[in-house]
């Protein structure tokens, strides 16, 4: 094999949901319930797991692939799923390995800093270096709370604010896929939502919940917002990349009950992250960090 062919695999988490727009926020109505089958104005196509991690993948290719400092022909871009799809981590350095690849990357394509993108990473290596101990194997960091992501959360958020001009006090709750505490107490997403109180510009009251096992719970962010701030309208941005079980569950779930709650406030939610050229941008630069060389 030869030790200049690199592999770079994408590692996502993986899911069988997501597939139809009944789990995903443009169906869900304002003031109401989640069951509408109108065209909605905004609505960005949002892709389920597999297609958006598929985007990603031949956007890092793409932009390897276009690197005039480089000559990259020997960069292959792959994507991998931790549960759910295929194929997995071994099957991924399997196919690498068999087409001449030695120097292989995992990217891990997860949001914050949990089990999955610390302890299960360092198992995975020390699996796959067992397996193939003839590879050189770099595992990147993952996404993380890098504040690139805050131009995408409002990005996302403008998508239904630039619906609600008025003087009245608007809460924003940027909602993440829990986290159990012992592994991410998640006080990063605290920095995270100053970025994009600065990004916005406009008076927003900004704060960060969980969907489930970690602190703090969206009940407790949406009645701090109300009861401490008088907010009359709650925007919920979800912190996750694609349509799915929390976004449809967890998220529209609790917005669904508190409309029951509180009638006479409004409550919106805007779609998923998505893949956008920052979540590019930021894979080529953990790549690059790992292989000490420079695309661009």
């Amino acid at each position: 094999m030869d030790p200049d062919n690199i592999g770079i695999i994408v590692l996502a988490h993986g899911s069988r949901r997501g597939f139809t727009k009944n789990e995903c926020s443009c169906t869900l109505v304002p003031n109401g319930n989640y069951t509408c089958t109108d065209d909605i104005p905004w609505c960005l196509e949002c892709p389920d797991t597999a297609k958006g991690v598929s985007e990603l993948r031949d956007m890092i290719q793409d932009k390897i692939d276009n690197d005039n400092d480089n000559d990259n022909d020997n960069v292959t871009v792959i994507s991998s799923f931790l549960e759910f799809l295929e194929p997995d981590p071994f099957e991924a350095v399997d196919q690498l390995t068999s087409e001449g690849v030695n120097n292989i990357v995992i990217f891990p394509f997860l949001l914050g800093n949990g089990k999955h993108a610390t302890l299960e990473m360092e198992e995975l290596k020390e699996d796959l270096c067992s397996k193939h101990p003839e590879i050189i194997l770099n595992i990147t960091e993952g996404i993380g709370a890098d504040f690139r992501l805050a131009s995408v959360i409002k990005d996302r958020a403008n998508v239904v604010l630039e619906d609600s001009v008025t003087n009245e006090t608007q809460g924003i709750i940027i909602v993440k896929a829990g986290t159990k505490t012992e592994y991410d107490d998640c006080l990063w997403l605290n920095d995270l939502c100053l970025e994009v109180q600065k990004q916005l510009k406009d008076s927003y009251v900004i704060t960060y919940a969980q969907s489930h096992f970690g602190l703090p719970e969206i009940d407790e962010r949406t009645n701090h917002l109300i009861e401490q701030y008088g907010a009359t309208r709650i925007t919920f941005v979800p912190y996750v990349f694609f349509p799915g079980l929390i976004l449809q569950r967890n998220i529209m779930g609790s917005i669904n009950k508190y409309q029951q709650l509180f009638p006479d406030m409004e409550f919106a939610l805007c779609p998923p992250l998505g893949i956008t050229s920052e979540l590019c941008d930021i894979a080529i630069d953990r790549v690059s960090s790992a292989l000490q060389v420079s695309f661009e």
